[in-house]
């Protein structure tokens, strides 16, 4: 099995537990599905062996940038408890060990010659693309966060995990 299956397989995993978690509450799986694919659909994702698209997007990274939003939300709300520090910490803590893991063990690559981060040689893109992949996950869960908790507390719209606090 292939480091890129063996990933995809993680997702899709991620992806299942979360959608058990929530009880069949689609939203955040739905908003981690639209970021996903704008930022698969927009970035050139092509790699060195193994690419595979679905209606245009690379599969590899479109999976797993779902599984990776929607994780780091759940993790925000139920197991950091809103703590921004921790939710912060834990997603650059997650991204720099998972593309170590990928560059250097998995043979992961992109087909690019574009600079790493320095010193660990990682994140090898645009420097678009390492800020997105610093970034993203603190700013999905505040983006969506701050969303579903106006529209639960105006608008009495079921969101109520979000509305609680």
């Amino acid at each position: 099995m292939s480091s890129e299956t063996l990933l995809i397989s993680l997702g899709v995993s991620v992806i299942a537990t979360h959608l058990i978690f929530r009880r069949g509450n689609p939203f955040v799986l739905l908003a981690a599905l639209t970021v996903a694919a704008l930022w698969v659909g927009t970035y050139p994702y092509e790699y060195s062996a193994n690419n595979h698209y679905l209606i245009g997007l690379s599969v590899f990274p479109f999976v797993l940038w779902t599984a990776a939003l929607a994780a780091i939300t759940d993790l925000h709300l139920f197991l950091f408890r809103g703590r921004w520090r921790i939710t912060v910490t834990a997603w650059v803590i997650v991204v720099i060990v998972a593309e170590y893991w990928g560059y250097y063990y998995a043979g992961i690559r992109l087909a690019s010659t574009l600079p790493g981060v320095p010193y660990l040689d990682i994140l090898h893109g645009t420097r678009v693309l390492k800020i997105f992949y610093l970034t993203a996950g603190p700013l999905f869960v505040v983006t969506l966060e701050r969303i579903l908790h106006d529209a639960a507390s105006h608008r009495g719209l079921p969101f109520g995990f979000f509305a609680e606090r």
